[in-house]
C-alpha cells in the first residue's frame, strides 16, 4: 500500500505550501534589487545620466583676501584687444608709424603723449618695458625715418640717462638698416660733385657709348652700369696692392656705391661719338654727363655713382 501512494505523488497540501515559499522567495529578491538600484540614483545625484557617468560637481569661487593675488596694473585686463600695458605699446608703435620725418617737435610731441601709458620711465627696465613697448618701435622708427631725426625725437623726450642709453643702441641698430641713413652718407661723398653732372632724367641725348672732347675719357652705360676708363691720369697705387694695370683708371657703377677699379688696357670704349661739353646722355636707367670739369655717372635710382677727371675720381 506504501508503494502505491508513493506512486501518486506528493499530496496537494504540499504543493501548495512548495508554491507559497516561492512566490515569498521572489518578492524578497525583487524587493531586495530595488532598494539596491534606488541607492546607486541617489549615490549619481539627481543630475546623473541614465549610463551612471559622474558629474562634475559645481564649483564655488572663493574670494581672495584684499589685494592678494591681484595681477599687476600693467597685467589687467581692460578688453578683448589686450592689456592695458599691450594697448599702450601699440599706441607707441603707431605714433612712430605715422611720423613724416620731418618734425622733430611734433613727433617728440606726440611721442610723450603715448608713452605715459607705459607708466614711469625710470621703471621701463626693472619692469621688462623698455625692449617691446619702447626699444623696437624706436628701432623701426630710426630705420624708416633715419637715426639722426630719431636720436633727436628721443632726446627731445627728456627721458632717464638709464634709459636714453639703451635706446641710442636701439637708434644705432635701425640707423644701420635705414636707407636714409646710406642716402646720407651717399649725399657727403657726393659734395663738390658739380650739379651739372648730376642729370638723370633730363639728360639731353640716349647714347650708350661716347668720348670726351678731350678725347683722353672714355665711357659706355646701359646693361645695369656705367663705366667710364681715363687714359691719361695717376691716382697713386692700389691700396690692396692687386692692380698690374693703373689703378683708377676705371672707374663704374652698378646697384651699388661707385667703385674704382684696375686699367690695365685701354678699350677705347667710346670711340666713334663725343658727347660735347655740357651735353648729357641716359640709357637703362643710367646717365651720364661731361663739362670742363670730367665726367658724372650715376644710378638714377639709387643715386650712387663717381665723378671723374683727370686730377681726381670720387665715388658716391
Amino acid at each position: 500500500m506504501s508503494e502505491v501512494r508513493d506512486l501518486r505523488g506528493a499530496s496537494p497540501l504540499v504543493v501548495i505550501v512548495a508554491a507559497a515559499t516561492a512566490l515569498v522567495v521572489l518578492v524578497c529578491a525583487i524587493a531586495a534589487g530595488a532598494m539596491l538600484l534606488g541607492g546607486e540614483s541617489r549615490a549619481a545625484g539627481p543630475g546623473a545620466a541614465a549610463s551612471g557617468a559622474p558629474v562634475t560637481p559645481a564649483v564655488t569661487p572663493v574670494s581672495r583676501d584684499e589685494g592678494a593675488g591681484r595681477p599687476a596694473p600693467d597685467e589687467a585686463t581692460t578688453g578683448a584687444s589686450g592689456t592695458a600695458l599691450e594697448l599702450a605699446a601699440a599706441a607707441v608703435t603707431g605714433v612712430f608709424g605715422s611720423s613724416t620725418c620731418e618734425d622733430v617737435t611734433a613727433d617728440a610731441t606726440a611721442v610723450a603723449a603715448a608713452i605715459t601709458g607705459l607708466g614711469d620711465p625710470g621703471t621701463w627696465i626693472s619692469r621688462g618695458v623698455l625692449d617691446g613697448a619702447m626699444g623696437r618701435p624706436v628701432e623701426k622708427f630710426a630705420e624708416s625715418c633715419g637715426s639722426v631725426h630719431a636720436a633727436a625725437v628721443v632726446a627731445a623726450l627728456g627721458l632717464p640717462d638709464d634709459v636714453t642709453g639703451p635706446l641710442a643702441a636701439y637708434v644705432a641698430n635701425g640707423g644701420a638698416r635705414s636707407s636714409v641713413d646710406a642716402t646720407d652718407a651717399r649725399d657727403k661723398l657726393a659734395v663738390g660733385v658739380p650739379e651739372d653732372l648730376l642729370v638723370g632724367a633730363s639728360a639731353t641725348r640716349s647714347v650708350g657709348q661716347f668720348m670726351l672732347p678731350s678725347g683722353n675719357i672714355a665711357c659706355g652705360l646701359g646693361g645695369g652700369g656705367a663705366r667710364c676708363e681715363i687714359a691719361d691720369a695717376d691716382f697713386g697705387t692700389d691700396p690692396a696692392g692687386a692692380c698690374a694695370g693703373r689703378w683708377g683708371g676705371l672707374i663704374s657703377v652698378g646697384a651699388g656705391v661707385g667703385e674704382p677699379g684696375c686699367l690695365e688696357g685701354w678699350s677705347a670704349l667710346g670711340s666713334g661719338t663725343v658727347l660735347r661739353y655740357g651735353e648729357s646722355t641716359r640709357v637703362d636707367g643710367f646717365s651720364c654727363a661731361v663739362s670742363t670739369a670730367g665726367v658724372a655717372c650715376r644710378n638714377d635710382a639709387t643715386g650712387h655713382g663717381f665723378w671723374l677727371r683727370s686730377s681726381e675720381f670720387r665715388v658716391f
